[in-house]
């Protein structure tokens, strides 16, 4: 085992020292990214924990949850088709802007065809 160690070339090279300091900092910088990265984790999870608390709150206010925050109703006001094209046109248009013209024609058509 010592000859496989002394066989290598950097057993012997002269810049050995700097290569192993160089390294070192590396291991370093790594394990200082890694709880970095853990202290952003947990920064987000508070976070996703505030709005899942704000969700709950305002499903309870509208009346969709018990006080055990199981949900109760679903489905409790229906959608008129007219309403879910203008819905899925709004979505279109601020997903893709330059669609405008086509979603303008749709609320159109839809404002012809129904009478709701």
């Amino acid at each position: 085992m010592e000859s496989r160690l002394t066989a290598n070339p950097l057993f012997t090279s002269p810049d050995l020292e700097r290569i192993y300091n160089e390294y070192q900092a590396k291991v370093d910088l790594q394990t200082k990214i890694k709880g970095h990265k853990k202290k952003i984790q947990a920064a987000n999870s508070v976070m996703q924990l505030d709005e899942l608390k704000n969700r709950k709150r305002v499903l309870r206010r509208l009346g969709f949850t018990s006080s055990n925050d199981v949900i109760e109703m679903k489905g409790r006001y229906g959608i008129s088709p007219y309403l879910f094209i203008r819905l899925l046109a709004l979505q279109t248009l601020l997903r893709f802007p330059g669609w405008w013209l086509t979603i303008v024609l749709l609320v159109r058509s839809a404002q012809r065809t129904n009478s709701y």
